[in-house]
């Protein structure tokens, strides 16, 4: 096990090297959490759909400090970094391990049901298919009036190809800006340096069982794609509220 001197600086590196890709990440995170709070009343339980390390959870107890939160996800590196390092509010977080690829993910949370569902920077590793079902399942997980927000890229209009060159131009002159020439890949690099520790080395084995395929291709939907699969999922109102580029906050209320 990881100790949480260990996982901590972890995490530190995986926000920096999360944010040198999407500059624009913390302001994401603050209008989803303004969106929970609008919403919820202050004791409300969240399900954060492939929560990673916990980023989003981590954020979500320490802003509401009467809520609860279970993380979900499928790699056991980022899932024991995520017990380990133990932020502010964790005796109000649950782990669980599922994997949203599967139809029975949902059986792992038990009876449990959700005021909100979220996710951020995870649900295009899904493929369409995938991302359909889990927007099924997720309308059945919340309660009456719940509230599913989704932070992730979401591209516009597949007819929009100018504008889609120009979001995507901007988008790759603003990392080049903030990381230089000598940065190289701050995702491979992260993964090359959680694999340095001994506790850690047997959990990549592991997870590369489980991701075999580990250069996805994403599905990169538009965000109309999205809120027509929320709305037949049986969500009654479905929305982007917020929007950088081609990064959105998709919301749907059941």
């Amino acid at each position: 096990m990881i100790g949480t001197r260990d996982a901590r600086r972890l995490v530190r590196d995986w926000e920096t090297m999360q944010t040198w890709y999407l500059a624009v990440r913390e302001a994401r995170f603050e209008r989803m959490l303004d969106l929970l709070g609008s919403r919820l009343p202050p004791d409300f339980r969240a399900l954060d759909l492939g929560s990673g390390p916990g980023s989003l959870s981590a954020r979500i107890l320490a802003r509401f400090p009467r809520s609860r939160c279970v993380a979900l996800d499928y790699d056991p590196v980022l899932m024991t970094i995520g017990r380990a390092w133990s932020p502010p509010g964790s005796d109000r977080l649950t782990w669980v391990e599922a994997d949203l690829r599967t139809k029975d993910w949902p059986a792992k949370l038990g009876r449990e049901r959700f005021d909100a569902i979220v996710s951020t920077t995870a649900l295009h590793w899904l493929s369409a298919s995938e991302l359909r079902a889990t927007y099924r399942e997720a309308w059945k997980l919340l309660r009456k009036g719940g509230i599913f927000l989704n932070g992730d890229r979401a591209t516009v209009g597949p007819r929009e190809r100018t504008l889609k060159r120009m979001g995507t131009a901007i988008h790759q002159d603003a990392m080049r800006a903030r990381g230089g020439k000598d940065l190289g890949h701050p995702w491979t690099a992260w993964w090359k340096e959680a694999r340095r520790y001994p506790s850690l080395r047997p959990l990549f084995e592991e997870r590369e069982r489980r991701f075999p395929k580990l250069d996805h291709q994403d599905p990169d939907l538009p965000a109309s794609v999205h809120l027509q699969y929320l709305r037949a999922a049986g969500f009654s109102e479905a929305e982007v509220l917020w929007r950088d580029l081609s990064n959105a906050i998709t919301v749907g209320i059941k």
